[in-house]
């Protein structure tokens, strides 16, 4: 019946159960299997024989048309 809050013990400053700050279980960041970065075999930067630079023997070039 007493309604004056300064009488007594003060009350604590958290009443009750504070709440967590992480209720539960959280969900991971990347669920299930990150996909690989390379997945299989990668393919080589050179398959099978590279082209040569110069295949045969080149032309010559003639500066002048032909008479």
């Amino acid at each position: 019946m007493d309604e004056r809050r300064a009488v007594g013990r003060p009350g604590p400053r958290n009443p009750g159960t504070p709440e967590p700050r992480n209720p539960g279980t959280p969900e991971p960041r990347n669920p299930g299997t990150p996909e690989p970065r390379n997945p299989g075999t990668p393919e080589p930067r050179n398959p099978g024989t590279p082209e040569p630079r110069n295949p045969g023997t080149p032309e010559p070039r003639s500066f002048y048309p032909p008479a």
